[in-house]
């Protein structure tokens, strides 16, 4: 990793990755040919030596005589693609705004996990924030690194962090009424952006899902739809989802290379195709992390029919009642 140091000695760390990829050795670099392709670096920066750590740069050293291994170094990270993948990554930092509420909508098996666990990969890597699974299943957190932390309770999320809630519909679906939790959700939403955390939430599609979710949604991401979603997709939202399966009809690519695809719509990106490659945590098992949770009936079988239809109507209505036996209200 090359260490890149202010001349008053505050260290960052800068374009190692792209150097590795692009397999060229190089212990100086001339910061001034790294101004492009969103390679911008500050001012009066010291190159300090890759292999010694030594600084190597002072008055007798004659910057214009790197300009060839500098161009040796721009061919090679553009043949290696070493350069489109710095592109990419900038352009998601781009797109996602520190704070933001992301959702994250496609068919299923279609890359949506994945994609969120390189959003937060990405914000980890480069915006140093802290990133939150919610609700992920217990036996499954081995297949997580370290860095990724993971929550059930939403109060707990600290400041500047990135969480994803993935299967969201399972724990926070529109057609659960527990106004407790609506009422966290509602408020870990609207004042998210105070607290400048970015949330993740990822559904098949929005109408799983709450619309206080749905109303603050700041991006809107999209794996491949499905024709059925896009017919019975939320009204106020059906117009987006239509955009985004007309845009991968258009997309003329294999229809398994279009996994690697998202379809981006945000205030100032009326709709763009972007890619974005697995983290290198990622597995086959992470992928169906979700497939071994058991769903139990909270009524029991031998609730009547007329028992059954009042504990439900009256869910609906948000009242107080008194508690049929064997019906667990509200939880």
């Amino acid at each position: 990793m090359i260490k890149l140091a202010w001349s008053k000695g505050a260290q960052i760390t800068l374009i190692g990755p792209l150097l590795e990829q692009s397999g060229i050795n190089v212990d100086l670099v001339d910061l001034e040919a790294l101004v492009d392709d969103n390679l911008t670096l500050p001012e009066n920066i010291e190159i300090v030596s890759k292999d010694v750590g030594k600084n190597i740069l002072s008055d007798d050293v004659d910057i214009p005589a790197l300009d060839e291994m500098v161009r040796e170094f721009h061919q090679k990270a553009y043949e290696s693609g070493a350069m489109d993948k710095v592109y990419m990554e900038n352009k998601w930092l781009d797109i996602i705004p520190v704070p933001s509420v992301v959702l994250l909508r496609g068919r299923r098996r279609w890359g949506k996990t994945a994609l969120g666990c390189f959003l937060l990969w990405l914000f980890f890597n480069q915006k140093h924030m802290t990133p939150y699974i919610v609700n992920f299943p217990k036996n499954k957190r081995k297949l997580l690194p370290k860095w990724i932390k993971t929550i059930n309770d939403l109060n707990k999320l600290p400041k500047g962090c990135i969480a994803m809630m993935d299967e969201v519909s399972l724990k926070w679906a529109a057609q659960k009424y527990n106004l407790s939790e609506k009422e966290i959700i509602d408020q870990l939403i609207s004042i998210s952006g105070q607290k400048d955390q970015i949330i993740i939430i990822i559904s098949h599609h929005a109408a799983k899902i709450l619309l206080s979710m749905v109303r603050e949604v700041d991006v809107q991401l999209f794996k491949l739809p499905s024709k059925m979603h896009s017919k019975l997709e939320r009204s106020e939202i059906r117009v987006f989802t239509k955009e985004a399966l007309e845009a991968f009809e258009n997309l003329h690519v294999s229809k398994e290379e279009k996994k690697a695809y998202t379809y981006v719509i945000t205030d100032d990106i009326d709709g763009e195709m972007l890619t974005n490659p697995l983290p290198e945590f990622w597995s086959e098992e992470l992928s169906k992390a979700w497939g071994d949770l058991k769903f139990e009936s909270k009524i029991r079988d031998n609730l009547t029919d007329k028992e059954l239809r009042k504990a439900l109507r009256d869910r609906v209505r948000h009242k107080k009642v008194k508690r049929p036996r064997g019906v667990a209200i509200g939880e």
